[in-house]
């Protein structure tokens, strides 16, 4: 389990699971998923937003240098808790 502070100071968890088995998996880039999810929540290129395609979600973008793409960060709030549901390089803040 990680754990992360969003820009307004919320924590976000992104468990085992998501990051192994949907993430890694999934979006196979050769990023380091960890280290720029925690720098999208941390300071994101464009405010949170929610997520037209999911209830209860945000969206978070961050800029790797590396690849010259966005990473975007989508998060799920249960319960009083947030959660990354998913990570992945794209090119367009959407």
């Amino acid at each position: 389990m990680r754990r992360f502070r969003d820009y307004r100071g919320v924590e976000i968890l992104l468990s085992d699971t998501v990051l192994f088995d949907h993430i890694l998996t999934d979006h196979p880039e050769p990023v380091d998923y960890v280290k720029e999810i925690g720098k999208a929540l941390a300071n994101p290129v464009v405010p949170a937003f929610p997520d037209p395609r999911r209830p209860n979600g945000l969206r978070y973008y961050g800029w790797v240098e590396d690849f010259g793409k966005y990473i975007r960060v989508a998060i799920k709030v249960l319960d009083d808790e947030a959660w990354v549901s998913t990570a992945f390089l794209t090119d367009k803040l959407v």
